[in-house]
């Protein structure tokens, strides 16, 4: 005889805990020696994004002019605003933080341990969205997730390190314990910093273009990036460059430098039809990532068996 199984229900609040899921720094004193050495001051305006407990939240307050905290889960936000009442110099939000931007004329520095679930979202929003964008940015995430946007030593590097490294300058600035955290996380810890470039390393008439030709190249599944070329250029044209051992590589194992070779060789030879071929590729992968990070956000009711 089959039992009949009932649908569980899942509440909208607990949509929200499930989706903003995030490990708390334990003690104001470990944070406090973090904020010591990003260089933020008294004379800064602070974005914190998710300050839930509300551990940096206190520190920063000790340390900067004028904090906004910016907390979507509506009980974190009423506790917060019950525990900083008092606080003149703290403007704390209710609000996504994806969908909040920056007043025009306002400078500021964002300091946060951000859910790690959601760290592509953030850092897109920061560098893409935000106008004006912040001076300084200083995020807590998981080491895995921010090596991705940094070029390694060892040229294992990713489409997103290549794209954004010309305009900027993306660090680990330190390892952080997971025991510093409640609950231990399960990974490595980062304190990770994004600064644009006073001068950019392409010119901002080239960038567009750059960032098609190596979205282009990293998703366009050739062996190397000389099959890559040959879409682009005539056989001839890729034969006389010549730094012909940078086009036995693979994408991920070109260095910026050797990116740029290649870059200014195609800008040179290429006529209109290469570049159609190749317009449009970066603007493709994020309609991809943002379509997959949807589907990501979306809970799924999963029947028991």
């Amino acid at each position: 005889m089959y039992k009949i199984r009932r649908k569980k229900i899942v509440k909208k609040d607990d949509k929200i805990k499930l989706s903003h899921s995030q490990n708390f720094f334990k003690e104001e004193r470990f944070v406090r020696k973090l904020i010591s050495i990003t260089g933020i001051s008294n004379n800064d305006t602070v974005i914190e994004i998710g300050p839930g407990t509300g551990v940096i939240t206190s520190a920063l307050l000790k340390k900067a002019d004028k904090i906004i905290a910016i907390e979507l889960d509506k009980i974190l936000y009423n506790q917060l605003r019950a525990n900083f009442k008092d606080n003149d110099n703290l403007t704390l939000l209710n609000e996504n933080f994806l969908k909040w931007k920056p007043k025009k004329e306002e400078r500021y520095k964002i300091f946060s341990n951000i859910p790690f679930n959601t760290t592509a979202d953030i850092i897109k929003h920061i560098i893409e969205v935000m106008d004006p964008i912040p001076t300084s940015t200083y995020l807590v995430t998981q080491k895995e997730a921010a090596q991705k946007y940094i070029l390694q030593k060892d040229n294992r590097n990713s489409l997103l390190s290549v794209v954004y490294y010309p305009i900027y300058d993306i660090q680990i600035i330190k390892e952080i314990s997971r025991f510093a955290f409640k609950p231990v996380p399960h990974v490595l810890i980062v304190l990770m910093s994004i600064k644009k470039r006073s001068e950019p390393l392409i010119e901002y008439k080239d960038y567009t273009l750059f960032k098609d030709f190596v979205s282009f190249c990293f998703t366009s599944w050739k062996k190397n990036i000389k099959e890559s070329l040959l879409v682009l250029l005539s056989k001839k044209q890729v034969s006389k460059f010549n730094k012909q051992s940078l086009l036995n590589k693979k994408p991920s194992q070109l260095d910026f430098n050797e990116w740029i070779l290649i870059f200014d060789y195609l800008k040179n030879n290429t006529d209109k039809r290469g570049f159609n071929n190749i317009s449009g590729s970066w603007k493709n992968i994020k309609k991809q990532q943002q379509n997959l990070s949807k589907r990501h956000r979306t809970t799924k009711l999963v029947k028991r068996k």
